[in-house]
């Protein structure tokens, strides 16, 4: 497989990032991130745990080390959602992993359509054509679960729905305006005290794509100085992957709201 200039550049930050990245900066890390989770009543070194348990015990597929996983495990000790949305399916592993950890709820997983105007290839060319293998992937990840309900819709209709939620996971298009429309319908949408998580905050721009951007943090900054959440960052990741640049404010993290 013949891999893009994007592709080869990703792979070559990734190894220069491992360059000085040694076991007391991993802990030092850790023990950072587990701080984090403790700030929203959670337990990270049981949350941890419980993640890799559930994707190996069932078998899932998880090709992202990234701390959303861990997060919605920790959440899943304080809160027993009924109704979950999932903004951006991708390849359906995460909805899976949803599924499997919340086996009683009803999870609704939306995603852009195959064709037609703004459509799944129009957001994926940039992630370098992995369009062409999504439905199989989603298929094989999500095909036969009875508690999720796949949505192929552009996620700004999501105004047209009524039923609230209690767990939202916002991971589609990072930038304006649609970020914003995501984050308005995820509040209203939300019942009183539910949790919204948003994948790949960033707080310095380097490199404006609809796969991160600051706007969704500017987004989230507005919403919790009109005090309509309270909101809180984590490391999306930990380990030489997560620390392509040296300092916490270049790297990606995860946002957690809680409706006010």
């Amino acid at each position: 497989m013949v891999r893009s200039p994007k592709v080869i550049w990703a792979v070559i930050k990734a190894r220069v990032a491992r360059i000085g990245y040694g076991s007391q900066e991993r802990e030092q890390e850790l023990a950072q991130l587990a701080s984090q989770f403790a700030q929203l009543g959670l337990d990270y070194a049981l949350a941890k745990s419980q993640a890799a348990q559930i994707v190996r015990d069932n078998g899932l597929s998880r090709s992202d080390n990234s701390q959303h996983y861990e997060l919605f495990a920790g959440i899943s000790q304080v809160c027993n959602p009924l109704r979950i949305l999932e903004i951006g399916t991708f390849r359906g592993e995460f909805t899976a992993f949803l599924a499997t950890l919340f086996p009683s709820a009803y999870i609704e997983t939306w995603d852009l359509p195959e064709a037609g105007k703004g459509t799944m290839k129009t957001y994926v060319d940039e992630f370098e054509g992995h369009y062409h293998d999504q439905r199989a992937n989603r298929l094989k990840n999500i095909g036969n679960r009875t508690n999720i309900q796949q949505i192929r819709r552009d996620s700004t209709t999501l105004y047209k729905e009524s039923q609230a939620f209690d767990l939202i996971w916002v991971d589609g298009d990072h930038t304006f305006p649609v970020v914003a429309f995501d984050l308005i319908n995820a509040l209203r949408l939300s019942k009183p005290r539910s949790w919204i998580a948003v994948d790949d905050i960033k707080l310095i721009e380097m490199r404006k794509s609809v796969l991160s951007s600051t706007e969704a943090q500017r987004c989230i900054e507005h919403l919790t100085q009109s005090g309509h959440v309270t909101s809180q960052l984590i490391y999306k990741r930990v380990g030489a992957s997560g620390r392509r640049w040296r300092d916490n404010e270049r790297r990606k993290h995860i946002a957690v709201l809680r409706n006010t």
